[in-house]
């Protein structure tokens, strides 16, 4: 055999399993679910912050993995206890194994996973794809398919708030920055209506709106809502969770009372759920979130929709960055991501874990060319929001 043979890819066997958790101060008020809280611009530590358990897989090559699982709120406490649980317990399916063995080693981990721990496995299965790549010498969107966009399009998430005028505020602002492809506002409150029509007029009306109920309201009192809003000259992108989580019926109500499209989205999706929303054509867009999902199991479902036509976004539960570039790297890969995505990433931030987050940009992201996910962690800060 000749000189010219292909160089073979490292065997890429796990050897230890470490953690760190941080916690990172926000830059913005956020409201997720129900909750209602404040969108002025904060200083750090000044009020939220969101919380990550940053995973590192070492192997024998030298190569390590990160991946990352999002701890909300940053509870120290809760932090320390994933940290418990990833070291422990999921380590054990890890050492030893070569990374990638991706599929065997993430159906196991699948097997035991429960609906409120789904996290844990999505993070492992980013470090997974993060060694795959560099091992490589790819970056990760490759492994996924390649490149079926040159940037991916970004939302604004906009929080609820009583105060009307700061919400306004938040849009507009987004918008002069270059935020233009839909404003994402947090509804669910007695006072959408009034929040939505004066943020649309504030913003013009070639930029859409992307309300999210979070299921707050019945499918009727949806159509009533938006139909009003509408009436008052507010532009809807599509409706985000207009009825309650089990309702799917009633998201394919209100979309055909108003002629408007329907986003499902709870987090993560099961695939349960998911097999009904296909064969019944319950919405036209479903939310497949990379930080509850991963990359192998996302990937999966969002070409699963495809085929029937139903389009997908991608939510946020205000992962680090680390998981907001491999979100980036799916919505690049994956054609089927053609709705903006709310991955801000860095945008969210105070103060950040990686070196370079210039991949973030006012609108857009694109994914980094190095291997795998293609960033470095800033070890000064990582130290720093550890303690």
């Amino acid at each position: 055999m000749g000189n010219d043979a292909p160089a073979q890819p490292r065997d890429l066997i796990i050897t230890a399993v470490e953690t760190r958790f941080v916690r990172v101060p926000l830059a913005f008020g956020y409201s997720s679910g129900k909750s209602v809280v404040g969108g002025r611009p904060m200083g750090p530590g000044a009020g939220q912050y969101t919380g990550s358990v940053i995973l590192l897989l070492r192997t024998d090559s030298g190569l390590t993995g990160i991946g990352d699982i999002i701890v909300k709120g940053g509870d120290p406490r809760a932090g320390q206890a994933a940290q418990l649980y990833v070291e422990a317990f999921l380590a054990k399916s890890l050492v030893g194994q070569s990374a990638f063995d991706v599929d065997r080693i993430m159906s196991r981990l699948w097997g035991i996973t429960t609906h409120d721990s789904t996290v844990y496995a999505a993070g492992i299965d980013l470090a997974l794809h993060d060694l795959m790549g560099k091992a490589l010498g790819v970056p990760l969107y490759k492994l996924l398919g390649g490149r079926s966009r040159a940037s991916v399009p970004l939302t604004w998430n906009v929080p609820a708030t009583r105060d009307v005028d700061l919400m306004v505020d938040q849009a507009r602002d987004a918008v002069e920055r270059g935020f233009r492809h839909v404003v994402k506002v947090k509804t669910g409150t007695p006072w959408d209506v009034e929040a939505l029509t004066a943020i649309q007029a504030a913003i013009g009306p070639d930029v859409p709106l992307r309300p999210d109920d979070n299921g707050a309201f019945l499918a009727g009192d949806s159509i009533k809502r938006f139909g009003t809003a509408r009436q008052r000259g507010v532009q809807f992108e599509c409706l985000e969770q207009p009825a309650p989580n089990e309702d799917l019926p009633g998201l394919r109500r209100v979309a055909d009372a108003l002629g408007e499209r329907v986003m499902y989205h709870v987090g993560y999706v099961r695939l349960s759920v998911a097999h009904e929303i296909i064969r019944h054509r319950w919405c036209d867009v479903v939310s497949v979130p990379v930080f509850r999902h991963g990359l192998r199991q996302a990937a999966q479902l969002v070409r699963a929709f495809e085929l029937v036509g139903i389009g997908c976004a991608m939510g946020s539960g205000l992962e680090s960055s680390i998981g907001a570039t491999a979100a980036v790297h799916a919505a690049t890969a994956l054609e089927n991501y053609c709705y903006p995505i709310d991955t801000l990433g860095p945008h969210w931030f105070a103060e950040d874990i990686l070196t370079d987050t210039s991949h973030f940009g006012a609108g857009y992201a694109s994914a980094p060319e190095g291997p795998g996910l293609g960033i470095e962690l800033d070890w000064d800060q990582v130290e720093k929001l550890s303690r």
